[in-house]
């Protein structure tokens, strides 16, 4: 019993699914290196804005940060749900 599941389930990994009608999980076009579907956008247009760079955003100084940064960890105690 327990070779036929296991044969039944290396059936059905090497379909890529259970439906015959189903589409493959792998990419069809050989253009997308990962062999993988491309993303869905829905409706949204790729590629519309331009991406900000970190070494054109002007810079903040460091006093204008809030809360302002710490170099230690923060080891603030918290309440703790006893529930928990």
């Amino acid at each position: 019993m327990k070779l036929g599941l296991f044969t039944a389930a290396g059936t059905l990994v090497l379909k890529n699914g259970l439906s015959p009608f189903a589409r493959s999980a792998y990419a069809d076009d050989s253009s997308i290196p990962t062999g993988l579907p491309r993303s869905p956008l829905f409706g949204v247009q790729a590629f519309t804005q331009p991406m900000p760079r970190f070494d054109v955003l002007p810079r903040t100084p460091i006093s204008a940060l809030s809360p302002a940064p710490t170099a230690q960890a923060n080891t603030t105690q918290q309440v703790l749900n006893p529930a928990l």
